[in-house]
């Protein structure tokens, strides 16, 4: 079995397959597969939050590829939410679970879309 499909049977948002497989190709995917592989099922059986949220908020497996997430931090499931008031801890660990400060929202309503994003 190729290496590129255990990933996409293992990877838990299933979208834009042949754009994800592109990817693969185009970064040498192959060279690395048992990295990347053991990488996503470490985050399913941790429940890493980048996999353990609404299926929305998951990353496509392209981005996961092109972005090289398997050296991404992994950040389990209950770790807990900066406050609002600490704004720069809040805005890092909602963007290692891509959700992007809105330009202009507030620090308290930014904190409620990364808490829903959670959630």
């Amino acid at each position: 079995m190729s290496s590129f499909k255990i990933f996409w049977q293992l990877y838990p948002r299933k979208t834009k397959k042949p754009y994800a497989l592109k990817c693969w190709n185009n970064h040498n995917c192959d060279e690395i597969a048992e990295k990347i592989i053991e990488n996503v099922k470490i985050r399913i059986d941790t429940k890493d939050i980048m996999f353990n949220c609404d299926k929305k908020w998951r990353p496509h497996p392209s981005t996961f590829i092109n972005n090289a997430m398997w050296d991404d931090e992994l950040i389990p499931e209950k770790q807990e939410i900066p406050s609002y008031k600490d704004i720069d801890e809040l805005v890092k660990f909602g963007e290692s679970i891509c959700v992007q400060p809105k330009p202009g929202e507030s620090s308290f309503d930014y904190h409620a879309r990364v808490k829903a994003a959670v959630d």
